[in-house]
């Protein structure tokens, strides 16, 4: 990624889930401050594309209610992009075309 980690200010970081020998478990990190966790985002693709991380992947961890609306909000959108609209999700909004 391309990133000096002694100069990113972590509030916590932390793994998540039960430890497995066949699997890599996900990490949790809490930002200081948002220019951090915005940098880190911004890096993403850097990740990806090295072969060793192909499977590693950043995302924001949302609370479950959040979770579950996004979801809703996501298959909707396939529904619409079926029948020909241009639709996207951005945040907790449907935009077809030019309307939320």
């Amino acid at each position: 990624m391309n990133l000096d980690p002694s100069k990113i200010r972590f509030q916590a970081v932390h793994r998540i889930g039960k430890q497995n020998e066949n699997k890599n478990r996900p990490i949790i990190a809490r930002f200081v401050c948002r220019e951090d966790r915005d940098l880190v985002f911004s890096r993403d693709k850097a990740l990806q594309e090295r072969k060793r991380f192909k499977d590693a992947y950043v995302t924001a961890d949302y609370a479950r209610a959040i979770q579950v609306e996004c979801k809703k909000l996501i298959k909707a959108m396939y529904a619409a992009r079926g029948k020909g609209y241009e639709v996207k999700v951005v945040g907790q909004w449907l935009h077809i075309g030019e309307e939320k």
